[in-house]
């Protein structure tokens, strides 16, 4: 049971396409301040933006790739993986979201009731905790301020629990992580421990697209890892309809890029910034993602009339396309695209199943809240294809009713077939007797 990525590991993970679809918005969100939410004249509170982006992009990449009974943020970990500096997301912030609705003595007299508690707790706690340093600051925002999309899929169970359904839902709000809790190891090391929200995690293997983790390291810095994760959104969107760039008149424009890009629309003195400057360093931006991705993006300006201009001076419509691999690889009935996308999902199914036997491995023998699994335990556990084998069939089932929505109606033939699989293994783990199964 890993608790840390290895090097064995591919460097693209899942994002919820969700929060990239309304990624400008999203971004928005953690910026905005809302005149009620602060304290003081302007109502203002600590919050770096990128960081919350990159502990989404740390929570995705490991629901992915790590096996673990709950959500774990190590800071030593985050940090050497993401390329921060400890000592940055260590640092004390001056006005921490948790105590935005706090005046200058009742902080004071809250941080002193925490001092004298320990200092330990959970983010909804009393007196707990303060969450003032950049990464904690970051993890309580994520864990206190809901966000909202303009659609979002929500799943439900119906028909006695033999059925999971979907409905996308306008303006759906939500906290990604929820019973956020500091936990306190040997040498004063922190771990955060978190739950995911249902929707979001089932989102991460029914409704996404793929992020590369060292294009999103490497534009982070620059503040473009947003219109990076834009452009592969709507890549991936082109090449399901067939095509491989856009058109005039539709976004993406030259102000909304920008956006995504943050660059400034009026200069430090409030003057306008002229779309030829913007378009500029839009192109240098572009340019930067094509460096740093796999997007194979070429962009030809447009007048207003759709007509290419002469250097393009005087065109500010951008006409972004995208190299012909995109369509091999969401289009492809045969060859290498379809051989990616089977095992993408056989990858999903088998992470759908350990989930499903974690779980009832939780209910079945952990009591505490955070009380971490033992690896060798769930693994001779999970491996004994008669011990528990109700709950475990019942485990296959629920995970059945992810894969497809619904129990299948081979139900009784593909869980024979799953025990058997288990039982012929000699695996010494569970995520190794299942390595090559799908359903």
């Amino acid at each position: 049971m890993q608790t840390q990525e290895n090097s064995s590991q591919p460097s693209s993970f899942r994002i919820d396409k969700y929060i990239v679809n309304d990624i400008h918005d999203f971004n928005l969100q953690m910026r905005l301040q809302d005149e009620n939410e602060g304290r003081g004249a302007d109502g203002a509170f600590s919050c770096d933006d990128r960081l919350i982006r990159n502990i989404i992009y740390s929570i995705a990449n490991d629901y992915e790739h790590n096996l673990m009974g709950f959500g774990q943020l190590d800071p030593a970990v985050f940090a050497k993986q993401w390329n921060y500096d400890h000592a940055y997301l260590r640092h004390r912030v001056e006005n921490p979201y948790q105590l935005r609705h706090m005046s200058d003595d009742e902080i004071r007299a809250y941080r002193a009731r925490v001092e004298a508690n320990g200092g330990n707790g959970d983010a909804e706690g009393e007196d707990g905790r303060v969450w003032d340093t950049q990464l904690e600051n970051a993890l309580y925002i994520l864990s206190a301020r809901p966000v909202c999309l303009n659609n979002y899929g929500e799943f439900s169970m119906e028909e006695n629990g033999t059925k999971e359904t979907v409905s996308v839902k306008s303006h759906a709000t939500f906290t990604i992580i929820s019973n956020l809790t500091a936990v306190q190891r040997s040498r004063g090391k922190t771990l955060y421990i978190y739950n995911l929200n249902e929707n979001f995690e089932k989102n991460l293997t029914r409704y996404y697209i793929r992020g590369e983790k060292t294009s999103l390291i490497a534009l982070r810095t620059c503040g473009l890892d947003s219109l990076y994760l834009y452009l592969a959104n709507l890549r991936s969107n082109l090449a399901l309809k067939k095509e491989h760039s856009t058109k005039p008149g539709q976004l993406p424009d030259l102000d909304y890029l920008c956006r995504l890009a943050d660059i400034p629309f009026v200069t430090k003195d409030g003057s306008p910034v002229p779309a030829k400057m913007r378009k500029y360093q839009l192109v240098r931006a572009l340019d930067r993602i094509n460096r740093e991705s796999g997007l194979e993006l070429t962009v030809t300006w447009v007048d207003g009339d759709g007509k290419e201009r002469h250097r393009s001076k005087g065109a500010y419509t951008p006409i972004l396309s995208f190299g012909a691999s995109a369509l091999l690889v969401f289009n492809e009935k045969w060859g290498p695209g379809k051989i990616a996308a089977d095992q993408e999902r056989a990858a999903i199914q088998r992470q759908i199943i350990t989930k499903n036997f974690l779980d009832m491995y939780k209910k079945l023998f952990i009591t505490g809240t955070y009380e971490p699994v033992d690896p060798d335990s769930f693994n001779a556990w999970a491996l004994d294809v008669k011990r528990n084998r109700k709950e475990k069939e019942t485990a296959l089932r629920l995970a059945m009713i992810g894969i497809f929505q619904m129990i299948p109606g081979n139900e009784d033939a593909i869980s024979k077939n799953f025990f058997n699989i288990l039982k012929d293994s000699g695996a010494a783990t569970f995520s190794e007797a299942i390595a090559k199964y799908s359903i």
